[in-house]
């Protein structure tokens, strides 16, 4: 599947990482989700409850606000709650809500989806796997979890061609499931000096 093959299925997107002092992961989510909103489509999304509020009310998009444990840099016991709860509690709320699709703007997922629902996934790249010293907690999760999260997943979207090589490397994948789709720049706050 690619992610022009999407249709009009309902859309999930895992949004858990927009918190107040985001890194680069959560610029990307936040950048993502602000032109996602500016589509007509049928989309909701999972957003940390303390910033949920930010986004409601100036757009018809569905918002399920998650306790804010799950959110990301405060400590491995949030690292933790958040794998835990992206494989017990987001099924449920997949199958409630009739989603065919689930979108994670990060390299987390579910290990088993749900028959019906299409997985996908964004890797920006596999620094853990490279620079073991520079990243000891998430080490583990890109050796042990994010394996068994890309074989569920319906298709694999890359930042850069050097990600995907990477992909290859450290995860020999189908090709026809991933696709390299390469960030935005946002025209507000960059603007071009010279042409």
């Amino acid at each position: 599947m690619t992610v022009s093959e999407l249709g009009n299925r309902n859309i999930l997107i895992n949004a858990l990482f927009i918190h107040k002092k985001p890194t680069g992961l959560g610029i990307y989510t936040d950048e993502v989700v602000k032109s996602l909103l500016n589509l007509n489509r049928e989309l909701a999304f999972l957003l940390p409850e303390s910033h949920s509020r930010n986004y409601q009310g100036n757009f018809s998009a569905r918002f399920f606000g998650v306790s804010d444990i799950v959110m990301p840099g405060r400590s491995l016991l949030n690292s933790i709650a958040r794998i835990a709860w992206l494989q017990l509690r987001l099924p449920f709320i997949l199958k409630k809500n009739s989603v065919g699709v689930f979108y994670s703007t990060v390299p987390e997922g579910m290990i088993y989806t749900l028959s019906g629902v299409r997985q996908i996934i964004t890797i920006h790249d596999f620094l853990p796997l490279i620079f073991w010293g520079e990243y000891p907690r998430m080490r583990y999760y890109f050796k042990y979890v994010l394996p068994l999260v890309i074989k569920s997943s319906s298709c694999i979207v890359c930042v850069s061609e050097s990600t995907r090589k990477d992909l290859y490397k450290y995860f020999p994948s189908n090709s026809q499931r991933v696709e390299t789709i390469y960030p935005g720049v946002d025209t507000d706050t960059f603007k071009r000096l010279s042409y």
